[in-house]
């Protein structure tokens, strides 16, 4: 049977629509080609955390509770294709029930191939849980007991929340993102070299788009991060005091920025998160929203933490220096990447909390560091080549709907 409509696909996201998303899905492009929507479920998932400037599209519907998301759930055709990217973790337990009781099979697009190693560096490793348990030969009944519990895989996440709370709620942590990934049979849209369905890295699109253009201007981007009052901080560290790690980290922040605008003659742009919404926390300097590419492509230099837009940096070959102050390494989720991303890739780094003008070294990444990194991640940049994620996302969402409900599409 020939397929006379178009294909419903909807794409089920944790935030906003805003610039950098749109380009990344391609929307305006899915909006021509299928009968697209795009549901903004922030509220739910992140209640309370918006950006400065969403776009506003026909095509977005914002939802604002489970009962609402099922209800919409309800009035899509049997056979849409749904691409999900929301965060498997305990507190969307119920979302990803209801999703999965409607419709099991869906895509996920991996844009993230290149996200910063954010596992914890090999010198705070904890130890394994047994050899944890005492230094020295156990000799008490109550501590023979304890390794007896652990190695029961029954009741191991119990005996952890007991004897290593911390380590009970990681282990709890991961039952419930692997319990909610196993809901699901996805079909994976990647930039990965073996992936089945592959696009191009996103990045590389918005590469090409400024590679002819390009204009070195004096002045030094600061790629943002929205540190401390990103949504994940607040998710993965509920116990940080979030106003008091803003007070002391913008302090030193833009003493930083003040000296080494004197000391360059030039100034610092704020490439802003999409999640910015406190522009004035950079003491007046200017905060550009949705212009990151542009800014970097154009720059003398970078500043910057941990961000996927390190591909930018890497892409244009900017100098480059990884910057972090106490109140970040107060929280390893941020602090972490910046460690491992640095000494992976051979790029600069420093504590700006109390440092020497000399010690600041912003340099171009190593050639072989760029290199292997271009390789691993966006292959061959030839032009001429270069086919669009506007037409690879299409196709592939085609190729998806056929495996998923096997009629003939018209092309």
């Amino acid at each position: 049977m020939e397929l006379t409509r178009k294909i419903k696909v909807v794409i089920i996201f944790q935030a906003e629509l805003s610039q950098h998303i749109l380009e990344f899905f391609c929307a305006d492009a899915l909006n021509e080609a299928f009968d697209f929507e795009y549901w903004d479920c922030s509220n739910i998932i992140y209640k309370g955390n918006h950006f400065k400037y969403p776009l506003l599209r026909t095509y977005v519907h914002k939802l604002y509770s489970l009962r609402e998301f099922k209800r919409n759930l309800k009035r899509l055709p049997k056979d849409t294709v749904i691409s999900l990217d929301v965060h498997f973790v305990r507190q969307n337990y119920k979302f990803h029930k209801i999703l999965s009781s409607y419709f099991p099979k869906v895509n996920f697009i991996n844009f993230y191939t290149n996200s910063p190693d954010k596992s914890t560096p090999s010198w705070t490793k904890d130890k394994p849980y047994e050899s944890r348990i005492s230094t020295k030969r156990e000799q008490n009944l109550f501590s023979k007991i304890k390794r007896k519990l652990y190695k029961s895989e029954v009741i191991r996440i119990f005996a952890k929340c007991i004897f290593h709370p911390k380590e009970g709620q990681k282990l709890i942590r991961k039952y419930y993102e692997d319990y909610e990934r196993s809901l699901y049979q996805f079909y994976i849209i990647s930039a990965a070299i073996d992936a089945q369905y592959r696009i191009n890295h996103p990045d590389v699109d918005l590469y090409f788009k400024y590679l002819s253009n390009r204009e070195e201007k004096n002045y030094l981007v600061y790629i943002d991060q929205n540190f401390p009052f990103h949504p994940d901080l607040r998710e993965k560290h509920p116990e940080m005091n979030i106003e008091e790690l803003a007070n002391k980290h913008f302090k030193v922040l833009n003493q930083f920025f003040t000296r080494v605008e004197n000391e360059y003659h030039t100034k610092v742009i704020v490439a802003a998160h999409p999640s910015l919404t406190k522009d004035d926390c950079f003491e007046g300097r200017e905060v550009l929203h949705d212009n990151t590419v542009e800014l970097v492509a154009n720059c003398r230099g970078v500043l910057m933490h941990s961000s996927n837009a390190l591909s930018y940096v890497m892409l244009y070959n900017k100098p480059v220096i990884m910057i972090y102050d106490d109140a970040i390494q107060q929280v390893p989720a941020f602090y972490n990447p910046i460690i491992n991303v640095s000494q992976t890739y051979g790029i600069n780094v420093m504590n700006v909390e109390d440092f020497e003008m000399n010690n600041l070294h912003l340099d171009p990444i190593p050639r072989k560091c760029r290199d292997k990194y271009i390789q691993k991640y966006f292959g061959c940049l030839d032009a001429q080549a270069y086919v669009p994620n506007t037409k690879l996302l299409v196709q592939h969402i085609k190729s998806i709907y056929n495996d998923m409900y096997n009629p003939k599409i018209e092309e």
